[in-house]
């Protein structure tokens, strides 16, 4: 066994210990995760479905999104590692190209451009002079961010229609005297026959699927 196998292997555990943050930073798991919270939130039962549930869905969600991704990584991972190459540098091959296109495609321009300017306060000069925006520890981070903005976007619409709810029911139980009822009590059944009748879950995940077109 040369010296560089071992180390491989090393290298290759760490990565693979990363690999649950890496696919919650570079997919679109962190944004699809994210409205389902808020819409739980949004009707009043952070306890159904369990969190458990929820994160099941998403990663499924997820895995749907990045099909064509992983096609392309398993494409490329097919041949295996060329001749001198490590098996590190076989898998960020494989993975980099992909990956990297994905988050290019859905990343806002203006994160990167934020970040960029950090770099120049933060970083040595020789490496924050040759930044670029397409580099993975400038791309990475822009994109986990313009994910989240988005998601906090879209929760905000959904709030605002459960809330218009919450105010209706509370007008109404006011107008009707029923000053010391909970309007929750009538409100989040109300909001969970609502989300059933209109698909709720149906067209929610079918509108954060085509947000990756």
């Amino acid at each position: 066994m040369t010296l560089d196998q071992p180390l491989d292997l090393l290298a290759l555990a760490v990565a693979m210990s990363m690999l649950p943050a890496a696919c919650v930073l570079v997919t679109s798991f962190t944004k699809i995760a994210v409205v389902f919270a808020l819409v739980k939130n949004a009707i009043g039962i952070q306890q159904v479905p369990s969190t458990l549930v929820t994160n099941a869905l998403a990663l499924i969600v997820t895995l749907y999104v990045m099909a064509p991704v992983l096609s392309d990584v398993a494409a490329n991972a097919s041949n295996g590692p060329a001749r001198g190459q490590s098996r590190i540098e076989w898998l960020s091959g494989a993975v980099s190209g992909p990956v990297g296109g994905f988050m290019k495609k859905h990343v806002d321009p203006r994160e990167q451009e934020r970040l960029i300017a950090s770099a120049a306060q933060i970083w040595p000069d020789a490496m924050a002079k040759s930044v670029k925006p397409d580099d993975f520890f400038i791309l990475a981070p822009a994109f986990a961010i313009s994910e989240l903005t988005a998601a906090f976007k879209i929760g905000f619409v959904l709030y605002l229609a459960f809330v218009a709810i919450d105010l209706i029911v509370a007008n109404i139980l006011m107008a009707m005297g029923m000053i010391m009822f909970s309007p929750t009590i009538v409100s989040i059944p109300l909001k969970i026959v609502l989300f059933a009748l209109a698909d709720g879950w149906s067209r929610l995940i079918q509108s954060l699927i085509l947000t990756y077109r």
